[in-house]
């Protein structure tokens, strides 16, 4: 469920989320990679799967230099559930992210959002020796729910278990701030693999925001061309509800 901010004041509107081409086409290849690493570590007892395409930290700095764990560790995944989740999160915020930024720049976002998260897991369990390896495409989905909430920070979301909306920015800085503490948190079992999802949402909120401004620079449109976002003179423009699959990010004057 949305608000949107209308010329007779606020309206609601529920909905599903879209499923965009580009999204579709990240739960095939999550699910599908979900499917092959099942039947090769549960059926065929294949451990290995884990040393070749797992991110370790360690193992970067040793031949054969695995830099492609980078990137693969976010198609491996713990369970059921750790991956329905993941995917949850990309249906919920993925198709709007995908149609500000089209389809080919949106894979590509996901994957640098993956790639960031590899990165500052690595460099933080290198630094502190770590070797425990990261799996899961837990810092994509949140690096699109940072792009989500830089280009639609004042729509509402509805978060079990909080019984009220909360802007998508608040969601978004809050659970920031929570995978924070639980990286630097004492005996905490996964203190490092927090660090990945911090990785992802950093590199989505920034890559949004620098698409968001050159785009609202360079159309003319400014940042109040841009849902729940405010105007360069403080004023924001009235926004109308767009129903079922059609765009969220028109307005009227």
């Amino acid at each position: 469920m949305s608000y949107y901010r209308g010329p007779q004041g606020t309206s609601v509107t529920l909905n599903f989320p879209p499923v965009t081409p580009g999204v579709k086409l990240l739960l095939w290849i999550l699910g599908v990679a979900f499917g092959i690493q099942f039947v090769l570590q549960s059926i065929l007892k294949a451990d290995w799967i884990l040393g070749w395409f797992a991110l370790i930290p360690p193992l970067l700095l040793q031949p054969p230099f695995p830099l492609w764990t980078l990137a693969t560790y976010a198609l491996l995944h713990g369970g059921i559930m750790h991956l329905l989740l993941n995917m949850l999160g990309l249906w919920m915020f993925g198709g709007d992210v995908e149609r500000m930024f089209g389809t080919p720049r949106f894979l590509r976002f996901f994957v640098a959002c993956a790639v960031g998260g590899g990165l500052l897991y690595s460099a933080v369990g290198l630094l502190r020796g770590s070797g425990a390896p990261v799996i899961g495409a837990s810092a994509g989905v949140l690096g699109v729910s940072a792009a989500f909430a830089v280009f639609f920070p004042k729509r509402q979301l509805f978060v079990f278990p909080i019984p009220f909306p909360i802007s998508a920015w608040v969601f978004v800085v809050v659970y920031a701030l929570i995978t924070l503490a639980s990286s630097i948190s004492p005996g905490a079992g996964d203190v490092v693999a927090h660090l990945a999802h911090l990785g992802g949402l950093a590199v989505g909120a920034l890559l949004a925001w620098l698409f968001k401004r050159r785009i609202g620079g360079g159309s003319g449109l400014g940042f109040g061309g841009w849902p729940g976002s405010e105007g360069r003179g403080g004023q924001r423009p009235p926004f109308r509800v767009v129903r079922g699959d059609r765009d969220d990010d028109r307005w009227t004057n």
